[in-house]
């Protein structure tokens, strides 16, 4: 399985590259969706998920990232976003979008759980 993970800060991003790691992914890790593209193109196969954190660099949000490496790719990759903002309005817009929402601090465990759960289209 292949998932490509996205976030601007590197010990977050080493943290759950390793983690998906233990759970047997192959990870693609990056701290851009242009970067997770380049990934792509050396790895030359679709990724089963998509993880992102919703803030990215220069005002980039993981929403777009997801959407322009399902564009590129041209198929609906399950899609996963991360973030510690849980402001009403955020979550609203969050839910509006087709990918689970996860909340910072997020264990092991849960992590796992709510990536499997994905995969098997459980909601």
């Amino acid at each position: 399985m292949l998932a490509v993970m996205i976030d601007d800060e590197p010990a977050v991003l080493e943290t759950f590259q390793l983690l998906l790691e233990m759970m047997g992914f192959e990870v693609i890790a990056a701290a851009s969706a242009d970067e997770a593209l380049a990934g792509l193109g050396r790895n030359d196969t679709t990724p089963d998920i998509i993880i992102s954190d919703y803030r990215l660099a220069n005002n980039l949000l993981g929403t777009d990232a997801i959407h322009s490496i399902q564009d590129f790719l041209g198929t609906p990759v399950p899609g996963m976003i991360i973030t510690g903002d849980t402001s009403p309005k955020r979550i609203e817009e969050l839910q509006n979008n087709d990918f689970r929402l996860i909340h910072k601090p997020i264990r092991a465990q849960k992590l796992k759980k709510e990536i499997f759960d994905l995969l098997r289209g459980a909601s």
